[in-house]
């Protein structure tokens, strides 16, 4: 009989950090505190390393995610939630809409799509009904209702 493993976000969570504590104490500047007693170094480390970086590693995710979106023509809010149900629906057929080159690949079209000419024009009438306010069918199955205001936020910036 197979155990079934429950799982638990604060663990996860918990273990997480503790391991990202041990990981971000090695990249502390080691030639410039040197000299430093070890009362000083220790609070100012951990400190840092505590509560400075993950809050500076969250935005950077943020907005490196943002200008990636707005590079490929991708709104970040579906995308994100896209490429979640793609994790759930992995290479299952009519479900997955993230198979970039079907087998057997079809060269035109990804050439098309390596320039934004196969997508872009979804991906631009998408934009402009995100900007009316309106979500399509598959979105409204896709987002939670607590999400779908994000999709209509800084969507006309693009345009």
């Amino acid at each position: 009989m197979l155990n079934v493993i429950t799982p638990n976000p604060l663990l996860g969570v918990g273990l997480h950090s503790v391991g990202a504590l041990f990981a971000a104490t090695c990249y502390t500047p080691q030639k410039k505190v040197k000299g430093w007693a070890w009362q000083t170094y220790w609070p100012t480390q951990a400190s840092f390393c505590w509560f400075l970086l993950p809050v500076i590693g969250a935005w950077l995710n943020d907005v490196v995610y943002e200008m990636a979106s707005f590079m490929v023509l991708r709104e970040s809010t579906p995308w994100r939630w896209s490429h979640t149900r793609h994790h759930t629906d992995t290479i299952i057929v009519g479900c997955d809409p993230e198979i970039a080159a079907p087998r057997p690949p079809d060269m035109v079209g990804i050439l098309l799509a390596f320039f934004s000419l196969k997508g872009g024009p979804k991906e631009y009438k998408k934009i402009l009904l995100h900007c009316a306010g309106k979500l399509t069918a598959e979105e409204k199955l896709t987002f939670l209702k607590s999400n779908t205001p994000k999709c209509f936020g800084l969507r006309g910036v693009g345009l």
